[in-house]
């Protein structure tokens, strides 16, 4: 088990080059990972909440994160992770944006996806791959939105000395 706080704050007397446009900005996060070792079954979770006190961002931005998985040393190179993941995000998109000429009351961001990391030990290197969909709607002054789904496909590699 592991869990893991943040809290940071920023202050601003000139937001967005508004003179008098004072803006106090919190953000706190909490998460935290449980792993069953003789599994290998793990889950990841956070949960983020961005608390914005000025006149174009009238509403706290909140995000959470699950990622779960299954890890497994399935050869010699080094352990194999498979896991899923899900994430949402509220009224990160408001600060007085505007969607086909109508202003934005509210946002929904949601991803899914899936992904295979492995890692090979000699070389002190992973590869992954993974799947996201992204989807994204919104409540606007005239009425609902939501733009075209996102389907991402990435691969790649990383190297760590």
């Amino acid at each position: 088990i592991s869990l893991a706080t943040a809290y940071s704050e920023s202050t601003d007397d000139n937001i967005l080059g508004i003179s008098g446009g004072d803006s106090d900005n919190q953000y706190f996060q909490v998460g935290g990972m449980v792993k069953h070792l003789a599994s290998g079954l793990w889950v990841h979770a956070t949960y983020g909440i961005n608390q914005v006190d000025d006149v174009a961002q009238p509403d706290d931005i909140t995000g959470l994160y699950v990622k779960a998985g299954w890890s497994n040393k399935m050869s010699s190179l080094g352990a194999t992770h498979f896991y899923g993941e899900y994430g949402r995000n509220d009224d990160a998109f408001n600060a007085g944006q505007t969607i086909n000429g109508a202003l934005v009351l509210n946002t929904e961001a949601t991803r899914f996806g899936a992904g295979v990391v492995q890692e090979i030990d000699a070389a002190a290197m992973s590869l992954w791959a993974k799947w996201r969909h992204h989807e994204l709607d919104a409540t606007t002054t005239a009425g609902a939105f939501s733009a075209e789904e996102v389907d991402m496909f990435l691969a790649g590699a990383v190297i760590f000395y």
